[in-house]
């Protein structure tokens, strides 16, 4: 497959970084600019640097950030200034809800990833972002459904396909 012109960027942590985009979408025009490890504050500093051709960015970031300790407060305020970055790029921002946790780690981090994600759709609304809820797929239960996840944060390659086949009409 022949490269073509970044068009659209999947940003995040390593949840996103471990995702085969350009395959999962069968588009050509799909940069993957996950990192293993990244936190919302870590986004936030590396937005400015995306490629000039990007027009929609899909973001999906803060589990990180609840490992590290740090306040939902802190991640929904770096949110906002990752979001405006983009709009001041002409960059269309689709916020992807962050993941439900499961297994060992559902207990310790899930009632925060509720709270981050019902404050994120409530600002995408007011603002006018779209805001896609893959918990609806993947976490059905209110938790990672255990055979999308290898480790409880982590996905197999099923829960890929499925976030690809729902964001496709996104695209």
């Amino acid at each position: 497959m022949h490269h073509s012109v970044p068009k659209v960027v999947m940003i995040g942590d390593s949840i996103t970084q471990d995702g085969s985009w350009s395959r999962l979408l069968r588009r050509d025009d799909i940069v993957n600019r996950g990192i293993a490890g990244d936190t919302s504050r870590g986004l936030l500093r590396r937005v400015d640097r995306l490629e000039p051709t990007i027009i929609k960015a899909f973001i999906m970031i803060g589990i990180n950030d609840l490992i590290w300790n740090k306040s939902l407060e802190h991640i929904f305020d770096n949110y906002i200034q990752i979001l405006d970055r983009l709009k001041s790029k002409s960059i269309t921002p689709i916020v992807q809800s962050t993941l439900y946790a499961g297994k060992e780690s559902a207990k310790r981090y899930n009632s925060h990833v509720e709270v981050l994600n019902s404050e994120l759709k409530a600002y995408c609304k007011e603002e006018g972002i779209q805001f896609i809820d893959l918990n609806t797929i993947l976490s059905p239960n209110g938790q990672l459904d255990d055979r999308f996840t290898i480790d409880g944060i982590h996905l197999e390659s099923e829960a890929y396909v499925r976030w690809a086949e729902t964001i496709k009409n996104f695209l």
